[in-house]
């Protein structure tokens, strides 16, 4: 079978035609991944996939969560599901890699968790297991926790995760791993009481990398934690973290009211006193 670069820019084009510009994005990065691995692999004579800005998405991004948004939230979903709200934001993760979350890769004594294996949910066939990165079978990824989350994932494991070290640590009791479509419907119970009507998984580690880049991280850092491979999706939360520093500083300023004068102003004042 043959793939030319002709027949690519049609269903590209033919795609967004169809007003679906943020999932023709992610469908175009995910077949740019297959075909460089292809390409490394000699499994192709010639990558085809070659449009400048195709895999760039320009929908505008859902305002962070407020804490206080986000605890509502959580309390709200189902009992068994609050630490997975909980974990996703703090935690920063994808929706695969938060379902992918094993008893053995949690460490409370250390404050973190350790992403190893993501959960794929093809259209067609069951879910399976597979890798952090596609590149990389291997690969891990460190996330540390706040000292509050650790109370919440230890009562988790106690009432809703079994024993063994490989038990899921979010899944239906009576059907197993969870489906994206089952945990919406979780989702939208909670949204209703909460009013929350425009957050989505995605909003939860948008969330958090925002928190993130907030508290100072640098832009390797929020890398690190999101699991980017390149600076740009980074420097978009380093660029909220400018803004929210802005506006603290401003925040300082207005405490003084207005009485700050200048060294010329109290000058004139004494002069005239």
């Amino acid at each position: 079978m043959q793939i030319t670069e002709d027949e690519i820019e049609q269903w590209y084009l033919a795609c967004k035609g169809r007003n679906r510009a943020v999932a023709c994005a992610k469908a175009y990065r995910l077949l740019s991944e297959i075909m460089i691995f292809a390409d490394e692999k000699r499994a192709v004579v010639r990558n085809p996939v070659h449009i400048r800005g195709a895999g760039a998405e320009n929908a505008p991004e859902r305002e962070a969560l407020t804490v206080d948004e986000l605890v509502s939230l959580s309390d709200a979903i189902e009992a068994r599901y609050r630490a997975m709200i909980l974990l996703a934001t703090f935690g920063a993760m994808r929706w695969s890699e938060s379902l992918a979350l094993q008893r053995r890769d949690i460490y409370l004594d250390r404050k973190m968790v350790t992403l190893r294996r993501v959960i794929v949910e093809p259209d067609k066939g069951e879910k399976f297991v597979g890798p952090l990165k596609a590149r990389d079978e291997k690969a891990t990824r460190r996330v540390d926790l706040p000292d509050e989350l650790v109370p919440v994932l230890e009562d988790h494991l106690k009432q809703f995760v079994g024993t063994q070290p490989t038990a899921w640590l979010f899944e239906d009791p009576d059907k197993g791993l969870l489906a994206r479509f089952q945990f919406r419907l979780l989702l939208d119970r909670a949204k209703e009481v909460t009013g929350l009507d425009d957050v989505t998984f995605h909003v939860l580690r948008h969330t958090g990398a925002t928190w993130f880049a907030e508290e100072g991280a640098t832009v390797r850092e929020v890398m690190e934690r999101l699991g980017h491979r390149s600076e740009r999706m980074a420097m978009r939360y380093q660029h909220a973290a400018t803004e929210r520093m802005r506006q603290l500083a401003y925040g300082m300023g207005g405490r003084l009211g207005g009485r700050l004068g200048t060294a010329s102003e109290a000058k004139s004042e004494a002069e005239a006193s």
